[in-house]
């Protein structure tokens, strides 16, 4: 069991480390960030917090291996930041997960990232590059339905959903707004159980972290 931390951007919250603090108490934490802002007094706490054995770990997303398409998405001189960043982090003694969402044009940039996860040293399984999911906003990409992957249970100010793929009215769990992590957890099991017994007790998964 682990918890993932997205945005938005995490790192624009003053309760950032204490929300690390309450969630490592429980579980292991992945924080998904930018790796841009990783300075000052927040920035000092987050070092603390990791030299102290926290355990947590920094996914960070590049959309290529080069900053063309990158900061095509994101604006110039973001590609540069996010590899500043992960230099931070690693120095800082730091797990950090790279992660790739590529077009099918672009997957033959794969063994480039792995080349450029290969000089912050990053593990093996800490490399997550996957196509593109068609999903929310995204005009092309691998068609994913909610039976085609293992749940990742999710949330959201919108409220409780199967999968962190989309917020779309199909990965949303049938539950009020005020409900329950308990809630979730049990609507999961359920949905899981129907969706097994009708897929040969087999689900994908498409990994998001």
């Amino acid at each position: 069991e682990s918890a993932f931390l997205t945005g938005g951007e995490p790192t624009l919250r003053p309760d950032l480390p204490e929300l690390i603090e309450y969630v490592t108490d429980r579980l292991p934490l992945t924080l998904l960030t930018n790796a841009m802002l990783l300075r000052g007094p927040r920035w000092d706490r987050l070092r603390q917090l990791i030299e102290a054995g926290r355990a947590i770990s920094f996914q960070v997303s590049l959309d290529s291996a080069t900053p063309e398409r990158h900061d095509a998405h994101r604006g110039k001189g973001a590609h540069a930041g996010a590899l500043a960043g992960i230099r931070t982090l690693v120095d800082a003694g730091a797990r950090v997960r790279l992660a790739a969402s590529l077009p099918e044009a672009a997957l033959e940039e794969i063994p480039e990232l792995h080349r450029l996860a290969d000089t912050f040293a990053i593990r093996d399984d800490d490399r997550i590059f996957r196509p593109i999911a068609l999903r929310g906003a995204a005009s092309e990409g691998e068609p994913i339905r909610p039976q085609d992957v293992a749940p990742e249970l999710t949330c959201d100010a919108q409220g409780w959903f199967w999968h962190p793929l989309s917020n779309d009215a199909d990965m949303r769990l049938d539950l009020a707004p005020d409900a329950s992590m308990a809630d979730a957890l049990a609507a999961v099991r359920t949905r899981l159980t129907d969706m097994l017994a009708t897929h040969a007790g087999r689900l994908d998964r498409f990994v998001c972290g």
